[in-house]
């Protein structure tokens, strides 16, 4: 709804469909993003336990290419034989989006939104390398307010690239969430509990950091609704 009724339309001009009644509404849907990362830091808690970091690559491999290889082919092949001029996709593109980040070899992504697919796999690996250290299932509480303090300290002082791309400083307040979620679905209170909270309140703060990037195109968005719906 938030691509159909204002992106596309809109910052895309991919569209002649416009639906100016429910803008106001649909122009906050793209906090359906967060909302995913959420469910992924559960999901992957729940996948990383009592699992060795080779079960859990095998794990996420399994689950994850073959859908993503069998949906980036059919929009290159459908986009190459009925899409439109400002759709043009190439073999080149193609190969360069087998490895997910294409625009490591300087090719766009055969879909913009794979953008949060690279995310995700940049959040498996950190969660790889806390198995590997035993952090994730003795210290996870730690690790992610350890994580959470990065963050707020790269988002709000230093402004890295570098760190953001390799810790996500800019979504682990919704991973987070995700990951403490699934401990008190687990029955674990205390440090979890609190850890939760934190969770919460960096997510708050980055729902609304990130939404300058629509507000920088004049899209207008509440200071109130935006970290209230993140």
């Amino acid at each position: 709804l938030y691509h159909y009724t204002f992106h596309g339309p809109g910052a895309c001009d991919l569209t002649w469909v416009s639906l100016p009644a429910v803008v106001p509404v649909t122009k906050y849907f793209y906090l359906g993003v967060p909302l995913f990362f959420v469910i992924s830091g559960f999901v992957i808690a729940y996948s990383a336990h009592g699992r060795s970091v080779r079960e859990f690559a095998v794990a996420r491999v399994s689950r994850i290419y073959p859908g993503f290889l069998l949906c980036m082919t059919l929009t290159y092949l459908i986009v190459a034989m009925f899409g439109d001029s400002r759709l043009g996709v190439t073999a080149i593109q193609w190969a360069a989006n087998l490895i997910i980040v294409a625009p490591a070899l300087k090719q766009p992504y055969m879909d913009l939104v794979y953008w949060s697919i690279v995310v995700e796999v940049v959040f498996y690996a950190l969660a790889a390398s806390a198995i590997a250290f035993g952090l994730f299932a003795r210290r996870l509480p730690l690790v992610v307010t350890a994580w959470l303090a990065v963050s707020v300290l790269n988002e709000m002082v230093l402004n890295s690239e570098v760190v953001r791309r390799i810790l996500i400083t800019n979504y682990s307040g919704f991973f987070s969430s995700g990951i403490m979620l699934y401990g008190l679905f687990r029955g674990q209170r205390g440090v979890v509990g609190w850890c939760f909270g934190l969770a919460i309140i960096v997510g708050a703060l980055q729902v609304e950091w990130n939404a300058d990037w629509l507000r920088e195109r004049d899209v207008e968005l509440s200071h109130f609704v935006v970290p209230l719906l993140g």
